[in-house]
């Protein structure tokens, strides 16, 4: 089982897209260096493992509508349905887009997979 996390881990930061995963209780599980970079986060130790509770609250400050970021995101993981490119500008004028993927097995919730990419043109 520990292979199998450092294998996730490894594919994980070799992916251009900002990625992270979270726990059915919202804990940041993985995250990839792509996403520490757009979000200019700091892990602490090189660890990527929960590096923190609510990716939202840590990110919101870069984004030009915080409050409806934070919104979607709680509208998201209370529907647990997928929704992909989904727009969102940051304050500096460049987009993300974001996919939304909930994690079942059967009928057993287990998580998030959040996909960010820096859009660089809108047509």
């Amino acid at each position: 089982m520990n292979s199998d996390l450092t294998l996730y881990t490894e594919f994980l930061h070799h992916i251009k897209k900002a990625i992270f995963i979270e726990d059915e209780n919202r804990n940041i599980t993985l995250c990839n260096q792509a996403f520490c970079d757009l979000f200019a986060i700091k892990p602490t130790s090189g660890s990527y493992i929960n590096i923190c509770s609510n990716h939202g609250e840590q990110c919101k400050n870069q984004i030009l509508d915080p409050k409806k970021f934070i919104s979607r995101i709680q509208s998201l993981t209370i529907n647990n349905l997928p929704f992909f490119n989904e727009l969102i500008e940051m304050k500096d004028g460049t987009f993300l887009e974001r996919d939304y993927i909930p994690i079942f097995n059967r009928d057993s919730y287990f998580g998030n997979i959040w996909v960010y990419k820096k859009i660089i043109n809108i047509t």
